[in-house]
């Protein structure tokens, strides 16, 4: 899952991926609203939890929720236990106070800086194949 509210990134980091790894099923959101809905109700159903993403890649900097907002409430779905999706926040910010903010929130597994190259879409998804 991709969140970002720029629609150039979702589709390079989309293309990204999938050249990498085209079985990959990426969903791209251009706010947090609607993919932390999108996470609750996959979390909530039974039925459909098997559509939670493995990995989720957020920016932070983004209009109407921002994505520390986000984490703020992504902490409080409750996944199923085998089900919680690695988070990664891809962000253009090099502020180290972003960057500690961030890994010190328990959700957050890797912190990196745009553009996403080639070797980081290699080293974070070749186990999930």
């Amino acid at each position: 899952m991709l969140i970002d509210d720029c629609e150039i990134d979702i589709f390079i980091h989309r293309r990204l991926i999938t050249t990498f790894f085209p079985d990959f099923n990426v969903i791209g959101f251009k706010n947090t609203n609607d993919a932390l809905s999108f996470l609750k109700d996959s979390a909530n159903d039974d039925k459909h939890f098997h559509v939670i993403p493995d990995f989720i890649l957020l920016d932070i900097f983004m209009p109407i929720k921002s994505g520390f907002e986000f984490l703020s409430e992504y902490k409080n779905i409750n996944f199923p236990k085998k089900r919680i999706p690695n988070l990664i926040v891809v962000t253009v910010s090099i502020n180290p106070l972003d960057k500690y903010k961030c890994l010190n929130n328990k959700c957050v597994k890797e912190y990196l800086i745009k553009p996403l190259l080639a070797d980081h879409i290699s080293s974070l998804f070749s186990n999930e194949e």
